[in-house]
């Protein structure tokens, strides 16, 4: 929250300077001015239930980053359950679940074997990558830290990729906006994935998924 309280103040150009607890920074007048005064709205990514309830508490809307559809579905009714048992009303729950997202990956193919191939290809290739740079770069101890969460099945595939045919994905969509949630923050590129597959899962989700939504 330390960093967070000051976004506002850097985003404006009032805070240059920032000794705090946690951080310290000195930051150059941003030049030109930034048209936009006081920023964007600031949402917090939530990966566990203990975080969304905390911002709940707050009330703070989210971003809940992938998860397996039973937890998200188990984490938005926390979120609203938190949300009423600290006072607010019906109003301000349903305001706060528009203005929040739900992150998820998403290769749409003309088949779902084709959609797949493209997608195993794609994230076993980037999972790589991003474990490798991780063991290079962390102690032992930092790994270890983080081992469980790397262990959760939202980190599979299975769970952090909606892949299909059109048909297919449109469903799983269907199902998370049954949850009730604004938006869904959807990335369409996964790591190396080739050019020529990432538009045309583009140009299926447009014409073919995005008109029943």
């Amino acid at each position: 929250m330390e960093l967070e309280n000051n976004l506002i103040g850097i985003w404006n150009g009032d805070i240059k300077k920032f000794n705090g607890k946690i951080w310290n920074f000195d930051i150059p007048e941003i030049r030109p001015k930034i048209y936009s005064p006081n920023g964007p709205s600031v949402i917090r990514a939530c990966a566990s239930l203990n975080s969304v309830n905390e911002m709940a508490k707050n009330g703070r809307a989210i971003m809940l980053v992938a998860h397996t559809y039973e937890n998200t579905e188990k984490f938005v009714a926390s979120y609203k359950k938190t949300l009423r048992e600290n006072n607010y009303d019906d109003n301000y729950i349903n305001n706060n679940l528009e203005n929040s997202w739900i992150w998820r990956n998403i290769v749409v193919a003309d088949t779902d074997s084709q959609a797949e191939s493209i997608a195993t290809k794609a994230f076993t290739n980037m999972q790589a990558h991003i474990s490798g740079s991780r063991n290079k770069l962390n102690t032992s101890d930092e790994n270890k830290s983080i081992k469980q969460a790397l262990d959760d099945p939202r980190n599979t595939l299975k769970h952090a990729v909606i892949y299909g045919s059109p048909s297919t994905v449109l469903k799983e969509i269907l199902k998370l906006k049954k949850l009730e949630i604004g938006g869904i923050i959807s990335n369409f590129r996964l790591g190396d994935m080739p050019i020529k597959d990432h538009k045309n899962s583009i140009k299926f989700f447009s014409k073919e998924i995005l008109p029943h939504l």
